[in-house]
């Protein structure tokens, strides 16, 4: 998988705060333009890829809810977890 590296990076930088809000995921559909309308490459994960890949960097007690729900927003996705080690 292509996005592991910036994935790593970004799993390193969490054991210092320890949560990811994320607005591109796969349950968010109007969301799923985004690489094109900001033309940058992005990798699109569901709910169920974000909580593997946090099981998978080494974090437990691992959360999310989704921020700021309404309408016509499926929310912002926050993970949260602690991380057993570095």
């Amino acid at each position: 998988m292509a996005y592991m590296g910036f994935i790593q990076l970004i799993f390193y930088n969490l054991a210092k705060c320890s949560h990811l809000c994320v607005d591109f995921y796969q349950e968010h559909e109007s969301s799923h333009t985004c690489p094109s309308d900001q033309e940058t490459h992005m990798t699109l994960l569901s709910e169920k890829n974000w909580i593997s890949l946090f099981n998978n960097y080494g974090f437990s007690q691992i959360d999310k809810f989704r921020a700021n729900v309404q309408d016509d927003f499926p929310g912002t996705l926050v993970i949260t977890g602690v991380l057993d080690s570095i």
